[in-house]
């Protein structure tokens, strides 16, 4: 997680959003590497399968949202 320093304090970002965004700041302080890798969700498995998990059931809602929207015709 990208940090920043607010006078003595390490403040973390908890936003949930794409490290791609900010690959300096969220990869490159602790991983030396040209560029982000995200094989195990960025060090947070459990909320990747949480927001994965949503969008899938999202995506089924709109599918079915989609079928009886045809279905009524």
């Amino acid at each position: 997680m990208p940090y920043q320093r607010v006078g003595a304090l390490k403040i973390s970002d908890h936003h949930v959003r794409s490290p791609l965004l900010n690959i300096n700041n969220a990869c490159q302080t602790c991983h030396h590497w040209p560029e982000a890798e995200n094989s195990v969700g960025f060090h947070a498995p459990q909320e990747a399968a949480r927001i994965l998990g949503e969008s899938i059931n999202f995506a089924r809602q709109g599918q079915l949202a989609l079928r009886d929207g045809l279905a009524k015709r």
